[in-house]
């Protein structure tokens, strides 16, 4: 939480000539496991955590797990984190609903099963892209928006997304 929240500010207040990169380099030495296993439990998560002392994990993506008890995951793995000290990136689906809104613009209520998830959260990144809703849009423009953040404010940071990647360009007005 503190990693990201650190991160989340140095790109809020960075200068438009600096790339994110440079940002993003300030944890490069942060070991890092990305999980994508549908059938990955708690046990799971706890032996990962014993064996290889990661500092973030990635679980991709949240609806796909096979959950007995959703409450007490979400319940264990917040445990864990404060623990351990782990960042954890819970990566979500957001429901369709969004598609047939006006402002195509993610908000909180559009995360799948979003009342338990929002709860357990401290901090719900979203990612929007205009060029995914609106294909005449050539301005290659994106938003990483600070939807829920329990100890700083909620905010944006305009990217640009090219070829699949999200980077800071400079000159560009949003």
């Amino acid at each position: 939480n503190l990693i990201v929240n650190r991160m989340l500010k140095e790109l809020a207040h960075r200068n438009q000539e600096q790339d994110m990169t440079s940002v993003l380099n300030l944890y490069e030495n942060k070991s890092i496991h990305i999980k994508d296993n549908t059938k990955i439990n708690i046990d799971d998560i706890k032996r990962e955590i014993e064996e290889n002392k990661p500092n973030v994990i990635f679980i991709d993506y949240y609806q796909m797990l096979r959950l007995d008890n959703e409450l007490s995951f979400l319940k264990e793995l917040k445990e864990l984190a404060v623990k351990h000290e782990l960042v954890v990136f819970l990566l979500s689906q957001i429901s369709r609903k969004v598609e047939y809104r006006n402002h195509k613009m993610p908000l909180l209520s559009d995360i799948k099963g979003s009342c338990l998830l929002e709860d357990f959260a401290d901090i719900v990144l979203m990612l929007y892209r205009e060029s995914y809703y609106n294909f005449e849009d050539t301005t290659k423009r994106a938003s990483v928006i600070v939807s829920k953040n329990t100890t700083g404010y909620k905010t944006y940071v305009s990217l640009i997304f090219d070829n699949g990647h999200f980077s800071n360009q400079p000159n560009l007005n949003f």
